[in-house]
């Protein structure tokens, strides 16, 4: 939220593509259940539109801002769930006393599969958020190669994926990442996706102005490329 009031206006046309295409991949008729996963400020979530579309609106997230409880608390149509949507990785990256105990728990850690119960659900802007908090954590915590981090996040990513029913479902996720010195100057590129999203259709992209103020990578502006699509 701090970094979205920075940036203002910035942040427009990234917000404003990720409610149109959610509004634009719901199914024709009204259903009963729709899910967001990775809800947080509800800056990017069409909540009107999709409380007229359903019966009822869940939105998930491990730590729901207190404002937005607040402001919904009355509304009869959504419905908050606190959960760990690394299916309790965080936990398990805490409690490991050497990386070879979270490997062993990481693979060992199947998909979440209670959302294959809803109608539609949404993975809004997480694919990528699911992974790169928890690396940064174990990069502190633990000796890790660039092999065994890769490795780590793309694991963590297809966990993900397999926990989102095919066939009616909305992905929406920043994919790569730009650092500009000056805004026409590329100074590094980075991927920050390692699962295949060619199993997506219906694809759209976009850039991202994510941060123009140099205050999440020193020295660089950053732009993300996102891409939305179908499962």
């Amino acid at each position: 939220m701090d970094r979205y009031l920075r940036e203002g206006s910035k942040w427009n046309s990234h917000l404003n593509n990720s409610k149109e295409y959610i509004i634009n991949s719901l199914p024709n008729t009204k259903v009963n259940k729709v899910a967001i996963l990775g809800s947080g400020w509800l800056l990017d979530v069409p909540v009107k539109d999709l409380c007229d579309h359903t019966n009822k609106l869940y939105l998930f997230d491990i730590n729901h801002p207190k404002q937005i409880l607040n402001k919904f608390k009355n509304h009869i149509k959504t419905e908050f769930v606190k959960i760990d949507l690394t299916n309790n990785l965080i936990q398990g990256a805490a409690e490991s006393k050497c990386l070879n105990d979270f490997s062993v728990l990481l693979h060992r850690t199947k998909p979440i599969d209670s959302f294959y119960e809803y109608d539609f659900v949404v993975s809004l802007n997480l694919l990528n958020q699911l992974d790169i908090l928890l690396c940064d954590f174990l990069l502190k915590k633990f000796k890790i190669s660039n092999h065994q981090l890769i490795a780590i996040r793309k694991q963590i990513q297809t966990l993900h994926l397999k926990s989102l029913p095919k066939g009616k479902s909305c992905i929406i996720t920043d994919f790569k990442e730009f650092n500009y010195m000056e805004r026409s100057t590329i100074v590094k590129e980075s991927n920050l996706v390692y699962v295949d999203l060619n199993i997506i259709r219906d694809k759209k992209d976009w850039l991202w102005e994510f941060d123009g103020t140099k205050s999440y990578r020193q020295k660089y502006n950053t732009f993300f490329k996102v891409i939305a699509g179908i499962l």
